[in-house]
């Protein structure tokens, strides 16, 4: 999943060969297709954060439907027309190490 910068949500659709753009608005939703049938993940990229990549999996496929879906397993990168969400940066976590006698 992955959030753009108007706030839809983008979720990768296991079996269905592409990806739901779920709008937060509540507007609508868009459908995206990739190719394969197993699409797993996606994150925007680039430094605009304009890219989709796009991962996909072969796995539970059978002979016949790898054959069909010879890209099955590739990560792809797409321009959707949206830009992503930069990740927020967190402090590093000041950890103190502690020991304790038992």
């Amino acid at each position: 999943m992955a959030v753009d910068s108007a706030g839809d949500l983008w979720v990768a659709v296991w079996g269905g060969g592409g990806m739901q753009r779920i709008c937060a608005n509540g507007s609508g939703a868009d459908f995206v297709e990739v190719g394969p049938s197993h699409v797993t993940s996606l994150a925007f990229s680039g430094p605009g954060l304009d890219v989709a990549v796009v991962t996909t999996s072969h796995l539970l496929l059978d002979d016949d439907e790898r054959r069909q879906s010879p890209h099955a397993g590739a990560v792809f990168t797409m321009a959707l027309g949206v830009t992503g969400l930069r990740a927020h940066s967190r402090k590093p976590l000041d950890l103190h190490h502690v020991t304790v006698d038992l």
